[in-house]
């Protein structure tokens, strides 16, 4: 599974898995086949028009996608069903120009060759891309986060058997709550900056109101929340 790390606006470091071949190709084959089922229904409706087939369904066969990337901030119909979508991998806001390289190529590396081109770099690439991607500067990744939490994860935190729970209001947090606290503590222990300490400071914040408490004895709110996913452990087991 490789995964990208995007610089959010708000200097946030988020990791997204990329989307696999089959990701994209199974994307490029929904796109593909919604497209036909519209030609071949203006094809029925107008079977003996040439003038509608190249003002309606050329124009579509070859723009569609295109349009609706543009529309949709990098996701076609496909790519929105399967929950996956185009990112600049510098993490700027994508261009019409960034659009339309990706779609020049796609001429190359899907149709021109069956495929085998796109199936060839998107397999081989650091990035999963092909070669539009790679001119343009970007890449598809998945809308689910690869951090997927369970409860199993948060068992895993050692109890001591002699522990004693400082903070007894934790019982009133669900379960993901708990899992969104100790993602925010993961990624504040890999991204150290100045965005995720401000995050746990929030999270913190919401934490205490969410129990009940006006103040902690913890001085940092990093241990704050460390004490409460313990005690939620311990007093949950």
């Amino acid at each position: 599974m490789k995964t990208i790390s995007i610089n959010t606006s708000q200097h946030v470091n988020i990791d997204y898995e990329l989307a696999t071949w089959v990701d994209r190709a199974l994307a490029f084959a929904i796109d593909l086949f919604i497209v036909g089922v519209f030609l071949w229904v203006m094809i029925l409706v107008f079977p003996d028009s040439k003038y509608i087939h190249y003002i309606i369904t050329l124009p579509v066969f070859l723009f569609a996608n295109l349009i609706i990337e543009i529309a949709y901030n990098g996701q076609s119909l496909g790519k929105k069903m399967l929950r996956i979508k185009i990112v600049k991998i510098n993490s700027t806001p994508l261009k019409v120009s960034d659009y339309i390289i990706r779609w020049c190529f796609r001429c190359l590396d899907i149709y021109g060759s069956l495929g085998l081109l796109a199936s060839l770099f998107v397999g081989s690439s650091k990035y999963h891309q092909r070669l539009g991607d790679m001119l343009g500067a970007t890449v598809v990744i998945k809308l689910n986060s690869t951090k997927k939490l369970s409860l199993s994860d948060l068992l895993r935190i050692q109890s001591i058997a002699d522990y004693q729970p400082i903070y007894h209001q934790a019982m009133r947090l669900n379960e993901q709550e708990v899992l969104t606290i100790k993602q925010v503590l993961d990624d504040f222990k890999t991204y150290k900056n100045e965005a995720h300490a401000q995050l746990v400071d929030d999270c913190a914040n919401k934490v205490m109101a969410l129990i009940g408490l006006e103040e902690h004895v913890q001085d940092k709110h990093v241990d704050f929340l460390k004490t409460v996913l313990k005690d939620y452990v311990v007093l949950t087991r």
